[in-house]
């Protein structure tokens, strides 16, 4: 599966009442205990319906740290990072 498909398993009524029961039970983010807002994925499910609904891979993160883990992540994020002498 693309990575733009991936986005459409997250646009589900059963997504998001998961994602909600989840963090309700999860309100912490696993990095810096500030209030919980994304279920991460760890590792990526890229696409694959049975990694994205392996609950055991979720982590609750707040936005900040989610958006660090996923810029990291990113290929082409890096080697931005990588021209302008930072890693």
């Amino acid at each position: 599966m693309r990575p733009s498909q991936a986005g459409v398993l997250y646009n589900t009524s059963i997504w998001q009442r998961a994602r909600r029961a989840f963090l309700l039970l999860n309100p912490r983010c696993v990095v810096c205990a500030d209030p919980a807002q994304v279920v991460d994925h760890e590792p990526p499910h890229l696409g694959n319906h049975a990694a994205f609904w392996d609950t055991s891979t979720w982590q609750p993160m707040c936005m900040s740290c989610h958006g660090r883990k996923t810029s990291a992540q990113n290929p082409h994020t890096a080697r931005n990072r990588m021209r302008r002498g930072r890693r």
